[in-house]
């Protein structure tokens, strides 16, 4: 099989190629003193197109420039309105993924419109530099590569001819810096976020007055033009109702409460019983002190009473006791119902309990009809009927009153008659909150005994044990409570929530939009200099490089075949003979275009930056190296 030869004729040999100018190409300029490399309009020999040619600045650079600008501040406004928004949000409403997902995209999208603002105002700056000062090709290619490879800024003549568009590239490299901290000014905490809920709670059932006394019911059935009767004849408070009185007044406290919800809240108004206790008038001085023993008689002094409680006409309790000063002297109180409107504050966190009364207002006293309650039937009920119509009346709904009076009392009713060597008592008020108050305290058994409540006097004292047993009654298991319709109530919840730390976005945005101002200043400030605007793109290198000077420095640096291949191809590593070879944006003397044209110090011409201008274009031979 004949082997086919593809090798194709891609090398081209530089030197022959070069030797291939034509002479007139080559032309050198005379040698003659002249301005150095300047950015100016054409010599004489191109007057004729100056008025047809002018030079203008194109409104895409400095539009792109202030657009992108505007758009990264923008971004980060609504970077910040956004986690604005968020703050004290709870996490379920939002997912902290996408949360951060959203901030991570506001905070790439600033960076790309502040740092693609300050690249184009650099590019802008430099093609001063390039215009102002001649820079060797090493120096031109950290220049250019500032705002792409880090390593750029180890050029020591790049740092010292282009300070500020080093900056500039610097800016390029630490604005991303900068936004990293906004993303993690969003961040979750664990707190207290009040919730409102429409939740039933638990409320005493003062209608159902059978659900707190013993009642004995009986039906006598109509017979002929007899109507039949109802009659309920009261018994005693049901046996859950004294166990909670004795609770509440022997503990001194409010009982345990069922909270509807996790730290909840709520304020209820209800209409409910209350005792009010006045200092006893003489009728009920005389019916206590009777009870008492006194006046005393010689026989009779050992057997006196200390202290008496009774409840008189299942209505009032009527409470008794001595004070020895200066003599005994007998002091009573007297405690009426009363139907009372209560607004109550319940207040549950954690495990404390706090129910606060906001306002009780006294309605009218509640008048208790003897213990049997009787209803007259119509004469068309039907005929043995055992159904009592137990909420025709509100009068039956008052025994629901007298059997919290009863259970209350219960406690606090009884005798303490002081011995000669004992305490004889038949009441459980020492276990209250009034046996260690100042009037019952002595009166103890054990002493000496610690005053607790210094300034609870037993009328005052017995309001506020009636008080704590109504708020237990929401409490109570059974049927002494029910559930009241929705009531508003408040929730604090320990959940997770955003916060937002405005302070630390506000300074790394605030910092990164104040430097790309600057360089956005800078770079509007080179187009007024320019007069033109630039990029460094492939075609502004390839018009700006039309200068038949930079091919003969490059043939002529060609010194190895190594050179020789990299310079063909454009390829690095940069031939160390061509990298100190100084060049400067202008118009050549003999040139009716700007270019880089090579400036080498020792030649004849004007001295600019330390180097001097070459004068014209030498022809130079070809370096005898084969392209590969």
């Amino acid at each position: 099989m004949t082997r086919v030869d593809r090798t194709y004729p891609i090398r081209a040999n530089i030197a022959n190629i070069a030797m291939e100018k034509s002479a007139s190409e080559a032309a050198e300029v005379p040698d003659s003193d002249s301005s150095p490399v300047a950015l100016e309009p054409p010599n004489a020999a191109h007057q004729s197109d100056r008025n047809s040619s002018r030079w203008r600045i194109g409104w895409l650079v400095p539009t792109q420039m202030v657009v992108l600008l505007t758009s990264g501040t923008l971004l980060a406004v609504g970077h910040h309105l956004y986690y604005n928004s968020l703050a004290g949000q709870p996490v379920g409403k939002t997912s902290q993924q996408w949360a951060t997902r959203f901030g991570t995209a506001f905070t790439f999208l600033v960076k790309a419109c502040l740092v693609s603002a300050v690249s184009t105002a650099y590019i802008q700056h430099i093609w001063v530099m390039f215009r102002q000062k001649s820079m060797s090709i090493s120096a031109l290619d950290a220049t250019f590569s500032a705002t792409t490879d880090p390593f750029s800024f180890l050029s020591i003549e790049m740092l010292k001819r282009v300070k500020i568009g080093a900056l500039l590239a610097l800016l390029t490299w630490t604005i991303p810096l900068a936004t990293i901290v906004p993303p993690s000014t969003l961040f979750v905490i664990p707190a207290v976020a009040p919730e409102v809920l429409n939740l039933p709670v638990k409320a005493p059932n003062f209608t159902a007055a059978e659900t707190f006394v013993n009642f004995n019911f009986h039906h006598t059935p109509g017979q002929g033009s007899r109507q039949p009767v109802d009659t309920a004849n009261y018994q005693k408070p049901i046996a859950q109702l004294s166990r909670l009185a004795s609770i509440a007044l022997i503990g001194g406290d409010i009982v345990s409460i069922e909270s509807p919800a996790p730290n909840a809240t709520y304020t209820l108004q209800f209409f409910g019983p209350s005792v009010q206790c006045d200092t006893a008038n003489s009728t009920t001085m005389d019916i206590l002190s009777l009870r008492m023993g006194y006046p005393l008689s010689a026989s009779s002094v050992t057997e006196a009473l200390a202290y008496t409680a009774v409840l008189n006409n299942q209505e009032q309790l009527l409470v008794g006791w001595t004070e020895t000063v200066n003599g005994t002297q007998i002091h009573g109180v007297l405690c009426e119902l009363y139907n009372t409107s209560y607004t109550v504050h319940f207040n549950f966190t954690n495990t404390l309990q706090t129910v606060d009364l906001l306002d009780r207002t006294i309605i009218n006293p509640t008048a208790i009809s003897g213990s049997t309650y009787v209803i007259v039937r119509d004469i068309t009920a039907p005929v043995n009927t055992t159904q009592f119509d137990k909420s025709t009346s509100p009068v039956f709904q008052t025994y629901s009153y007298l059997g919290l009076l009863t259970a209350f009392a219960n406690v606090i009713v009884g005798n303490l008659s002081i011995a000669v060597d004992a305490t004889d008592s038949t009441t459980s008020v020492l276990n209250t909150k009034l046996g260690f108050g100042p009037d019952l305290n002595t009166l103890a058994s054990e002493q000496p005994r610690s005053i607790l409540f210094p300034n609870l006097t037993i009328q005052a004292g017995l309001e506020e044990m009636w008080f704590n047993f109504t708020m237990s009654l929401f409490g109570a298991d059974g049927n002494v409570t029910k559930y009241n319709e929705s009531t508003t109530v408040t929730s604090d919840i320990i959940q997770n929530i955003f916060q937002y730390n405005t302070l630390d976005l506000f300074l790394a945005y605030f910092f990164s939009v104040l430097v790309t101002t600057f360089a956005t200043l800078v770079g509007i400030r080179a187009l007024y200099i320019n007069r033109v605007s630039y990029a460094a793109n492939f075609s502004s290198i390839l018009r700006t490089t039309r200068n038949p000077n930079l091919d003969q420095i490059v043939r002529n640096t060609a010194s190895t075949e190594l050179d020789t291949k990299c310079n063909c191809m454009g390829a690095k590593p940069l031939p160390k003979s061509l990298k100190g070879k100084q060049l400067k944006f202008g118009i050549p003397n003999g040139s009716g275009h700007a270019s880089f044209d090579v400036v080498e110090e020792g030649q004849d011409g004007a001295q600019e930056d330390g180097v001097q201008y070459i004068r014209g274009i030498t022809e130079c031979p070809g370096s005898g190296h084969q392209a590969p």
